[in-house]
């Protein structure tokens, strides 16, 4: 079986306004401290799925 390998959440993470406003995949529980380390205090998300309702920050 071949093992999957992902990319750090900070190479996926676009900003759309620097260091105001940016973009990513939903990112996993574990992915979080090193948003906040980015300076990310608050996700906002637009997807329809009930299990966004979380709070994990």
């Amino acid at each position: 079986m071949e093992e999957q390998t992902t990319q750090p959440i900070a190479e996926n993470l676009g900003w759309v306004i620097p260091g105001k406003l940016a973009g990513v995949g939903k990112p996993t529980a574990e992915e979080l401290p090193e948003l906040q380390k980015l300076g990310i205090a608050a996700i906002v998300s637009v997807m329809d799925d009930p299990s966004n309702l979380e709070r994990n920050l």
